[in-house]
């Protein structure tokens, strides 16, 4: 399967269609309100980690939720080509030394895990 993914890219007033490398993403948050739907058939009983996460460009302090017995380590290993669900996100976001710095509050964001530097259990 191909990394190349079609999306649209929604702006205040501009509408963009692009293909993107899923590599070269960082953080996928949506606009609008997820309600978790925890009932799929791939659904599983998770436990909640808070987590402080560093990535090429965010600082993101969230929620992962792990299976029973496996860490968020486990996780990450086991996964490495799959996109990270976070709840409950707070993630900044700084360009440069001194340049103004952006921060987005999410109720549900996914991380790509091959861009995460560093992380602890909070």
């Amino acid at each position: 399967m191909s990394a190349w993914r079609p999306v649209e890219v929604y702006a205040t007033f501009l509408k963009l269609r692009a293909t993107l490398a899923k590599g070269a993403v960082v953080l996928l948050c949506p606009r609008d309100a997820v309600e978790p739907g925890g009932q799929g058939p791939l659904w599983r009983e998770k436990v909640k980690v808070p987590v402080a996460l560093e990535t090429s460009a965010y600082s993101i302090v969230a929620d992962a939720h792990v299976e029973a017995r496996h860490t968020l380590r486990d996780l990450l290993e086991r996964f490495l080509g799959d996109f990270l669900p976070l709840t409950d996100v707070s993630a900044l976001w700084v360009a440069a030394l001194g340049a103004q710095t952006h921060s987005v509050q999410r109720r549900f964001a996914l991380v790509n895990p091959a861009t995460i530097v560093s992380f602890a259990e909070r």
